[in-house]
């Protein structure tokens, strides 16, 4: 599935497949797009109804995953689409926390800069 084109993600969706069910391995749909960097299918499983905040296992939710592993581009367009930076959850905490702890300097710069004043 995350290999595909994202027409056939949204099909699935279409046939009532959940955007939110959680595996042990990758924990969301939405954290293995992310930190495979498959922007489009990112972005169709929002629109899918995806929970941009949704917490999971290892790393607290997709943002944590994201902030260590993910591209800027990726990270940018979560925070754009209503990701919380300072969400708190999994082995390191927030996805700021994450960013700080293994990301690299673009996405912890990119995390940084949405943290609320």
């Amino acid at each position: 599935m995350l290999q595909g084109p994202t027409n056939i993600v949204a099909l699935l969706f279409q046939k009532g497949a959940d955007p939110e069910i959680l595996s042990l391995y990758r924990g969301s749909a939405l954290v293995a797009a992310c930190r495979s960097g498959h922007i489009e299918i990112v972005r169709s499983l929002l629109d899918s109804g995806a929970n941009v905040n949704l917490l999971t296992s290892r790393y607290g939710t997709f943002g944590g995953s994201v902030a260590i592993t993910g591209t800027v581009d990726v990270v940018r367009f979560l925070l754009e689409s209503g990701a919380d930076v300072n969400l708190p959850g999994g082995k390191f905490g927030s996805p700021l926390a994450c960013a700080c702890h293994g990301g690299t300097a673009p996405t912890f710069a990119c995390c940084l800069i949405a943290v609320p004043l």
